[in-house]
């Protein structure tokens, strides 16, 4: 028996019988968020919402809620956000899992507003997952904003009804399991003071500390510690508001925290301190600022008597106005003389940090071993006087090494939203997680500095040696902001993940692709049979991605551009990587590639001889074109040289060549170990890509000119 029909099995009982209770009774109202995988998975949910409105939930779903003309973004923002809606229920597949993950379609804008309720969900009991299919691992298929919370298991069908239970007790706020009642302490335990009443004993209010002498018993000390800290400290932590001086800024209010979270405390309370120099430093009258306004700043940040600079032990910058004194060095240099020794506390978690008499030294370098190993690396700052009621906390040298890095030193005055990325890089680079509010603010930085991104084409040439002629054939799209590559993006992609990475192809890609349409329109030649080829750069795990490659599809067909012209660049390092589950990666791969030869989507690898190079490896993933990395070139000319000829004489049955074969980054540099000449007349290789060829262009230009198509003759010999 299907799934759908255990489901449906008791739609005609009892209906009218239900229908009389209806009437005097609060039904709960699930909000049901899925993916439309295909027919067979639409119609299984819509039978188990079915089957729950006939057991008296208010089910909400797209099926028949959402209306022709409606908005599809703001129904699913009114029943994620709707305090009306008491559940929210997440049902799970392979394709919600990706969607989800990769934050693609109609899926990944709900998880968007999903996740910043998550953040408010105190009682964690409206947002919960269903689980309709399982992984690899047998786990669930569970997206990872959720894989942290207990969801209902759907996937084994014989379970069905038990788990059906299960998920209407929960949407009724039911007890499945019930916890029994307590009974008391066994009279053979009991002495005479067990006996007497707990008021004869005068027991005083509970302490929620634990008494017992263990790791994990000291650990719920220490948290619990902090948290009633937190609860009654003063100062720009609780939100309190305050001056030290005459230069101490007004601290900003409505910004405390009333617990503490294992997680994610020391970003938020690092986060307030960033705010409050970023603040600090957009009051001051000049956008231009010196060591002097940032020491100023961090000093008033910490309500501090003052915040020194130390470079070394001969030059010192302070927050107050006027020179130090030679009095003042020499008692800093006695006092603190501990600071260039080389075992010292960890009072930050950091390397040369110390804290004493409410002063504190922070070292401004994320580099210990540097800092260990270097007689001269005393960069610092030395906060005195900090005021009592604010508790330090290990992140705080990470965002005050942060600010240092980026201002040079305390010596430029880059944008607000730079100096956040970089704290909030090196927060992600330092702990490898940060909160879910963080994690936020730095995607909406990175799509923002996507939207300056724009398309330069770089041609690739075609040879003929036998016909002694070449030509231009298509372009490769790269990224330029500036045009300058941006390093900056790609590796905050890298650092961030999935997320990041997807959303950075998909944009290029519908760039790429609308600004090479857009030209050809400009220039009259918009008919397909005029399109080149154009290569789109792309990260290896992006293309394994369903919802990548269903937005991928979407885009093709919305801009009318035929996907045999597009070709897929994906690094070998990303795609072939030996080791135990090296089958697996090419399974995964081969089959995305099979689907995109169904839209007529070519694949190239890209940087071939950089990283897991094997013919065998390659032939396995049978690329439409192979491109050799220019790196190979520059250093191993006859390595390269012979990795070509390989590649150039591997043929099938038919005696037709595996791979086309584009040689890419000739530049002056790389002609001087290996020629064009050898490349077209000795080795036969067909296309080649670089600047002693052509330029990359905000335009693509279809034709070379005449004094650039004379010169590669010359080159030549023809």
């Amino acid at each position: 028996m299907s799934l759908s029909t255990k489901i449906s099995s008791k739609e005609n009982s009892s209906k009218e019988s239900r229908a009389k209770q209806r009437s005097t009774q609060n039904y709960p109202k699930l909000f049901i968020s899925y993916s439309q995988t295909d027919d067979c998975h639409n119609d299984w949910v819509v039978a188990l919402a079915k089957r729950l409105l006939d057991d008296g939930v208010e089910v909400i779903m797209d099926h028949w809620d959402l209306k022709y003309g409606h908005e599809m973004f703001a129904f699913m923002e009114q029943m994620v956000t709707d305090p009306a809606v008491d559940k929210v229920l997440i049902v799970c597949d392979k394709l919600y899992k990706e969607k989800a993950d990769g934050r693609i379609g109609g899926v990944g804008k709900e998880v968007e507003l999903m996740v910043n309720c998550l953040v408010n969900d105190t009682t964690q009991e409206k947002f919960f997952a269903l689980a309709c299919e399982k992984n690899d691992d047998g786990n669930g298929c569970i997206p990872a904003y959720l894989n942290s919370r207990f969801y209902i298991d759907f996937s084994v069908g014989e379970d069905f009804e038990l788990n059906y239970d299960r998920l209407l007790y929960f949407v009724y706020g039911r007890e499945y399991h019930k916890k029994p009642p307590r009974g008391s302490i066994p009279e053979r335990l009991m002495g005479e003071e067990d006996k007497q009443s707990p008021r004869e004993r005068g027991v005083t209010a509970r302490d929620n500390i634990s008494a017992q002498p263990t790791p994990f018993g000291d650990a719920l000390n220490l948290i619990y510690a902090n948290a009633k800290n937190f609860k009654t400290a003063k100062g720009w932590l609780s939100g309190a508001t305050g001056e030290t001086d005459s230069e101490t800024l007004a601290l900003q209010t409505g910004k405390g925290f009333s617990d503490v979270s294992l997680v994610s405390s020391c970003f938020q309370q690092s986060e307030v301190l960033l705010e409050h120099i970023l603040d600090g430093l957009m009051a001051r009258k000049s956008s231009s600022h010196g060591i002097k306004d940032y020491l100023r700043v961090i000093c008033s940040a910490f309500n501090a008597n003052s915040c020194t600079f130390i470079e070394n032990m001969d030059v010192f910058h302070t927050s107050k106005r006027g020179k130090v004194s030679a009095r003042q060095i020499k008692i800093l240099c006695e006092e603190y003389s501990e600071l260039f020794e080389q075992n010292l506390a960890l009072v930050f978690n950091a390397s040369r940090s110390i804290f004493k008499n409410n002063s504190a030294y922070v070292p401004l370098t994320f580099d210990r071993a540097a800092s260990a190993d270097s007689e001269d690396q005393v960069v610092g700052l030395l906060i005195n006087g900090i005021d009592k009621g604010i508790k330090i906390d290990a992140s705080f040298q990470i965002v005050l090494s942060s600010i240092y890095e980026k201002t040079n030193g305390f010596s430029d005055s880059p944008d607000a939203d730079q100096i956040r990325m970089h704290v909030y890089d090196n927060f992600k680079a330092v702990y490898n997680f940060v909160s879910d509010e963080m994690y936020e603010r730095r995607y909406g930085m990175f799509k923002q500095q996507l939207s300056s991104v724009d398309v330069h084409f770089e041609p690739i040439i075609q040879f003929s040696a036998s016909g002694k002629s070449f030509n231009i054939i298509g372009f490769e799209a790269l990224a330029r902001v500036d045009n300058r590559v941006p390093g900056w993006l790609f590796k905050a992609a890298e650092l961030w993940g999935l997320r990041f990475q997807t959303q950075l192809d998909i944009y290029i890609l519908r760039t790429a692709l609308t600004k090479y349409l857009d030209q050809l329109v400009k220039s009259k030649r918009r008919s397909f049979s005029q399109l080149m080829l154009l290569t789109v750069n792309l990260y290896s795990s992006t293309i394994l991605r369903a919802g990548y490659r269903d937005e991928l599809y979407k885009i093709l067909e919305e801009l009318k551009f035929p996907g045999d012209k597009l070709v897929l660049e994906l690094s070998e390092k990303g795609v072939i990587r030996a080791g135990d589950n090296e089958d697996e990666t090419l399974g995964a791969f081969i089959k995305a590639k099979e689907e995109l030869k169904e839209k007529r989507v070519q694949i190239a690898i890209d940087d071939f001889g950089a990283g897991y190079s094997s013919l065998l490896r390659v032939q396995k993933i049978m690329p439409d074109f192979v491109k050799v990395d220019r790196e190979v070139l520059l250093y191993q000319p006859a390595f390269a040289a012979e990795m070509i000829a390989q590649l150039v004489s591997t043929k099938d049955a038919s005696h037709n060549r595996l791979f086309r074969i584009i040689v890419e980054g000739l530049d002056e540099e790389v002609e001087e170990n290996i020629s064009l000449s050898t490349l077209v007349n000795d080795l036969e290789v067909d296309y080649i890509q670089g600047h002693a060829l052509a330029m990359a262009n905000h335009e693509a230009q279809d034709r070379l000119d005449k004094a650039k198509h004379d010169e590669i003759k010359q080159k030549l010999g023809w």
